[in-house]
C-alpha cells in the first residue's frame, strides 16, 4: 500500500490533480485548491462533503469519512481517477 499512497500523494500535491472514485455505489473524491502555495482540501462522498482547510494531506487520507473507511483503507479496493 505504501506505493499507492505515495502515488496518490504525488498526483494530488505535485501534479495538482483531483481524485475521483466510486465506493459502495456512491461517487466520491478529493479536490484541492492552492492559494499562495498553501493547499486546502475538500472530500465528498455521495451527498456529504467535508472541508479540511490547510491540514496535511496525510491527515485527510487517514480520516474514516467514507462509511467508516479512510482513503488509506480504500487504496487497495478502489480505482482512482486523477483529473
Amino acid at each position: 500500500m505504501h506505493g499507492k499512497k505515495d502515488e496518490f500523494m504525488h498526483c494530488i500535491l505535485d501534479l495538482g490533480n483531483d481524485a475521483i472514485f466510486d465506493y459502495n455505489g456512491k461517487k466520491a473524491g478529493l479536490s484541492s485548491q492552492v492559494k499562495n502555495y498553501v493547499f486546502s482540501f475538500q472530500v465528498w462522498y455521495g451527498n456529504q462533503t467535508k472541508e479540511y482547510g490547510t491540514v496535511e494531506l496525510e491527515t485527510i487520507m487517514a480520516d474514516p469519512f467514507f462509511d467508516g473507511k479512510s482513503i488509506n483503507d480504500l487504496l487497495e479496493e478502489i480505482t482512482i481517477y486523477f483529473v
